[in-house]
């Protein structure tokens, strides 16, 4: 399970929220899971507020998506986890104007991408 908060301000516009992928593994090396390459679907969902100064509007942004990732995952120490990994996602989003005008530019969410990361963590 993955979890996420961000806030972002580019010039007037405010965007903060979270998001929550769930993934399940598929361990595909010799070496004994959490370590080594695996394959992993996930779903992934986000709920963003939105408000744009310049147009006095605010907004609720969710996106809904999956997608598919390979990667590789190596454990130090017996406690310390550092992870790769890349693949295909799609999601779909809505925007929901609470109040203003629908001035938000929301495409870069919707349709094909790519997720990737690089990851740091505790193995337990």
């Amino acid at each position: 399970m993955g979890a996420f908060f961000t806030s972002y301000n580019p010039a007037s516009t405010k965007f903060s929220g979270f998001g929550l992928t769930p993934e399940y593994r598929f361990y595909l090396s010799e070496t004994e899971a959490p370590a080594g390459v695996y394959l992993a679907p996930f779903v992934r969902y986000q709920n963003f507020k939105l408000t744009e100064e310049s147009t006095a509007s605010k907004g609720t942004f969710t996106t809904f998506g999956g997608g598919l990732v390979i990667g590789k995952q190596w454990i130090f120490k017996e406690k310390i986890s550092l992870d790769i990994f890349l693949g295909p996602q799609y999601s779909s989003g809505n925007v929901k104007v609470t109040s203003g005008s629908d001035t938000f530019d929301t495409d870069v969410f919707d349709g094909f991408g790519i997720r990737t990361g690089l990851t740091l963590g505790f193995a337990f």
